[in-house]
């Protein structure tokens, strides 16, 4: 599933991301050239899943995403604006392989979505950058433009096997952004996110699954004509493994603590390999 947060979405080029190849380039280079390594197969349970695909494994995520979008009205005030099958006329699609210890995605969907895995064997367990983009044209004023860059660090614990497992997630984002106010005012800059998501992985049947966490986060840094705050989310996913198929629906709950915004998302997935 590709997902802007629905508390990032503003109206969404790329200005900058060029590290991301680079460093992409470089740890696939460093992955050719380990030593192959026995794996086990790929589980059905979500809970015993772990965070990357198993090496050689590739996968095609395929979604519809319904967000809600925050807008401000003529008078300054902030609104919210659901969007429905009939608004959603770009799925989203990503493609996911891995070259061992890391792992390489590529999607697009309301925007463009790169990234970039590497699997420690360590504490904690996955390390990754990413950059999501709109890939617009800059103008003068500005038009709408996105983009987001972003670090984080991940790990996950079975606490049993088969049934649940715990997952833990920390990032630093720095989003660009420029966005034409309803009153047909534009507003542009620069804000840095700190966030931290934890959640649980319950496995109901041997084939159903449940994800279901919160997060929170918070301004570091942002534009003088910036006014964010720290906010909290929730989050739940429904998953169904039809062997090598994957069903799923999420439902998303965000701004718990201003605006509530949402973000419903539904689609499939399929993995080759082992």
């Amino acid at each position: 599933m590709i997902k802007a947060s629905a508390a990032y979405a503003r109206p969404s080029s790329c200005r900058s991301g060029s590290y991301v190849a680079i460093v992409a380039a470089v740890l696939v280079a460093c992955a050719s050239r380990a030593s192959a390594q026995t794996t086990t197969e790929y589980p059905l349970a979500i809970a015993d899943r772990p965070i990357l695909l198993n090496a050689g494994m590739t996968e095609l995520d395929i979604s519809a995403d319904f967000p809600t979008f925050l807008k401000t009205d003529a008078m300054g005030n902030p609104t919210t604006t659901r969007s429905g099958f009939a608004d959603n006329g770009r799925p989203g699609f990503a493609v996911t392989h891995s070259f061992g210890p890391v792992q390489v995605t590529a999607g697009v969907g309301p925007l463009f979505y790169g990234a970039v895995s590497w699997k420690t064997r360590a504490v904690p367990a996955v390390l990754s950058i990413s950059l999501t983009s709109n890939l617009s044209a800059r103008t003068d004023p500005p038009s709408d433009f996105y983009d987001a860059q972003s670090f984080a660090v991940s790990h996950k614990v079975v606490v049993s096997p088969g049934r649940f497992a715990v997952y833990g997630r920390a990032s630093a984002a720095l989003i660009e952004y420029s966005t034409r106010l309803d009153r047909g005012m534009a507003s542009a800059g620069h804000i840095v996110w700190l966030s931290a998501h934890a959640s649980g992985e319950l496995q109901i049947t041997p084939r159903l699954g449940m994800y279901f966490g919160a997060s929170v986060r918070g301004p570091a840094s942002e534009s003088s004509n910036f006014h964010d705050t720290s906010t909290l989310a929730s989050d739940i996913e429904l998953r169904m493994a039809l062997g090598t198929w994957d069903l799923y629906g999420s439902f998303e709950l965000s701004n718990l603590t201003s605006t509530l915004l949402t973000y419903t998302s539904f689609g499939f997935s399929k993995r080759w390999g082992r």
